[in-house]
């Protein structure tokens, strides 16, 4: 169970944002629709077919929704993000949302929390037992702290935006200043970037538990970043397993350990 984890122990008091009332939830059913009032209970009635309409993603933007897709796919048109925090002016901040049980295909990033500025808040998501395939990217988090991605499944994460301008792409999970985070129970396989990145200035984050595979990268610590455990994680097959960029001392402060590789790039990773 994923709440095995104890390190950053967020996660009992988060689950009570979730206790739904028993009144009927507002069901998902257009590309372009707005998941935007506070607390509600968002359900997929039926697949979602994205890939040719004016606007082919689904904005949340508002606090402690539950999104539940009810085994249902949302299909997007390769480049816009399927879920994204964003008003069409730009990224928003949104706590509380828990985004679970669906399959995502063929959107730029499955997921995309982003938060605007400089400064990151607690935006405290729970993303689980989601699918996603041929997408750009799977899941993104810039500048938000504790939440708990676990129990997804990725696969053929590659390059798909021709813009060499745009976001990158080719990501499992990619952290960017983003703080104690729980990764973990994730299996992310042909990517043809990073298959779980802790990216710039995301510190005490748990990665714990994930399968990778045949990725460039495996599991990288950014330069920089600190205090990160990265624990009994299966990572193989990939053209570097475990990577830390931090040298001086080596791996800096994070903790790998008790992980399962073939090639890693530092002997502080073990």
């Amino acid at each position: 169970m994923f709440t095995q984890f104890v390190r950053n122990a967020f996660l009992p008091a988060a689950a009570a944002f979730f206790c739904m009332s028993a009144s009927a939830a507002t069901p998902v059913t257009q590309c372009g629709q707005k998941l935007n009032v506070q607390g509600e209970s968002y359900v997929f009635t039926g697949d979602l077919n994205c890939a040719a309409a004016a606007v082919p993603t689904i904005y949340i933007t508002a606090d402690n929704v539950k999104v539940d897709m009810k085994g249902h796919t949302f299909t997007g048109n390769g480049k816009a993000a399927a879920f994204i925090t964003s008003a069409p002016s730009g990224c928003i901040a949104v706590h509380g949302v828990e985004l679970t049980n669906g399959t995502i295909v063929s959107a730029g990033r499955a997921v995309s929390v982003c938060v605007p500025g400089a400064n990151a808040v607690d935006t405290r998501w729970h993303i689980h037992d989601l699918k996603i395939r041929g997408c750009g990217s799977g899941i993104f988090i810039s500048n938000g702290n504790k939440n708990d991605v676990h129990n997804n499944t990725m696969e053929r994460l590659t390059l798909v935006n021709p813009n060499p301008n745009s976001a990158k792409f080719g990501f499992g999970i990619e952290l960017n200043n983003s703080t104690a985070n729980r990764i973990g129970y994730n299996t992310v396989s042909v990517a043809n970037e990073t298959g779980i990145s802790i990216g710039f200035n995301s510190n005490d984050n748990d990665v714990e538990f994930n399968q990778i595979s045949n990725t460039q990268i495996g599991i990288r610590a950014a330069f920089g970043v600190k205090v990160n455990v990265v624990r009994g994680n299966k990572s193989v097959f990939n053209n570097v397993d475990m990577q830390d960029d931090n040298f001086q001392p080596a791996c800096g402060t994070d903790d790998w350990v008790r992980n399962t590789f073939t090639v890693a790039n530092q002997f502080c990773i073990h």
